[in-house]
């Protein structure tokens, strides 16, 4: 064996130990990832017997989520949800910030409006 051999076999194993110690004190210091979230506001509506599409919105925040069921719940043209069903005198609950539910009492099937925000985990 050359000496440039014995140098590599003594030096290389100790290099690559050291290297080794370092990268696990490194990972150890990292933070772990976490888990990303996002809110998804979902509204299902039936009116006088009709079903309408299934409203499916996704946010990066919960704020954002809230935001827009306040703004769905209050904001429509000439009337909002809000006042349609306070005028026509449907059940409500308000299970605030995540649920709303309205309903014509013993028709929910034909009248309803259910909306909820749901958190998500992202998965990869």
């Amino acid at each position: 064996m050359t000496i440039l051999e014995q140098r590599f076999m003594t030096l290389v194993p100790d290099m690559l130990g050291s290297i080794s110690k370092s990268l696990a004190s490194i990972d150890k210091k990292m933070p772990e990832k976490q888990a990303q979230h996002v809110w998804v506001f979902t509204a299902e509506q039936a009116w006088g017997g009709e079903t309408e599409e299934t409203i499916v919105r996704v946010f990066a925040t919960e704020e954002a989520a809230h935001k827009h069921m306040q703004e769905f719940l209050h904001d429509d043209g000439d009337e909002s949800i809000l006042q349609y069903v306070e005028r026509k005198g449907w059940e409500t609950e308000l299970n605030e910030p995540k649920l709303y539910r309205a309903f014509k009492d013993g028709y929910y099937s034909t009248d309803h409006i259910e909306i909820t925000i749901t958190e998500c985990e992202i998965k990869k």
